[in-house]
């Protein structure tokens, strides 16, 4: 494949699109942060994850373009490309390192539920490949003891049902401290 092409007759140039969003990636800074905010655009503007390997250089400068002009042609799908990325420029043990920081990473004791939460879905999001199912079950498993008094993890389906008993049992200890 070369060149770029239209997204839809009336869509603007695929390549003229990713360059406007500015997204660079040198090789060197931050890779995690690059990954997280290309799959954020590819979403927002509802892009194939096949298609945008035509636009890469685009977005790649320095020692990442050279990477993306040596293994471009071995790479069938966007799949084979993210593997490749990840291989390149993640830190060595970099999900084993996530999957230790997600197991150390429990409920501080002031710490609100849901500032918990967003800390350790930020963590399993960066991990990825795991189930909501799985994410309850982590999240229930870290968040401090005496919640537990007060929610049954199988009455959790959602993390939003987790965060409102949480949020409940929080109202309640403001509620007794407050008590005359």
């Amino acid at each position: 494949r070369s060149g770029c092409f239209d997204l839809q007759s009336n869509s603007p140039n695929l390549c003229n699109l990713v360059r406007k969003w500015n997204l660079r990636f040198d090789g060197v800074k931050g890779p995690i942060s690059f990954l997280e905010r290309f799959d954020e655009l590819l979403d927002a503007y509802g892009i194939e994850r096949n298609d945008i390997l035509i636009a890469l250089p685009e977005i790649f400068q320095n020692s990442a373009l050279l990477w993306y002009r040596n293994n471009k042609d071995l790479w069938r799908n966007y799949v084979d490309f993210r593997r490749d990325f990840e291989t390149q420029f993640l830190p060595p043990g970099y999900k084993q390192n996530l999957d230790d920081e997600i197991r150390k990473r429990t409920q501080g004791q002031e710490e609100q539920f849901k500032d918990f939460v967003v800390a350790l879905m930020t963590l399993m999001r960066r991990r990825g490949s795991l189930t909501l199912d799985e994410k309850l079950n982590i999240l229930y498993s870290n968040m401090r003891p005496e919640y537990k008094l007060t929610m049954k993890r199988q009455e959790c389906r959602t993390i939003s049902d987790m965060i409102h008993q949480a949020e409940q049992y929080e109202e309640y200890l403001r509620a007794r401290n407050t008590y005359r």
